[in-house]
């Protein structure tokens, strides 16, 4: 039995639309399992949340990978770090970035994203 009322994609979507609609820069990140990503947007200025993933996938019941407590403390750490970072206006931000991280293996992947000149966020 699941304590969330909403699934977190649509969570993200949901926090991807606000910040854009009040102009709020935000860091969204997700882990399942050892797997997690992080990106960090400036509203109308990098890519979105649905720049990258489009529309919220159907709703699904539950996840085959449970949540694994060392994921969330990595991927936890890096998101802190990405908003103490744009509230100080350091360099180093992951934008226009996807950070893939999966602790399992110690793969830490950047992907380049380019914002989606057709998304609804421009």
């Amino acid at each position: 039995m699941s304590i969330h009322k909403k699934p977190n994609n649509s969570i993200k979507f949901l926090l991807n639309d606000l910040g854009l609609q009040y102009n709020i820069p935000f860091t969204i990140a997700g882990i399942q399992g050892f797997d997690g990503q992080i990106l960090s947007v400036v509203p109308h200025e990098t890519a979105c949340y649905r720049c990258v993933f489009g529309e919220p996938p159907p709703d699904k019941k539950k996840s085959p990978i449970p949540v694994m407590s060392p994921t969330c403390g990595v991927i936890g750490s890096f998101e802190a770090i990405e908003v103490i970072k744009g509230v100080l206006n350091l360099k180093g931000r992951l934008l226009n970035v996807l950070l893939m991280v999966n602790i399992e293996m110690g793969d830490f992947v950047k992907i380049v994203i380019t914002p989606n000149q057709t998304c609804r966020c421009r």
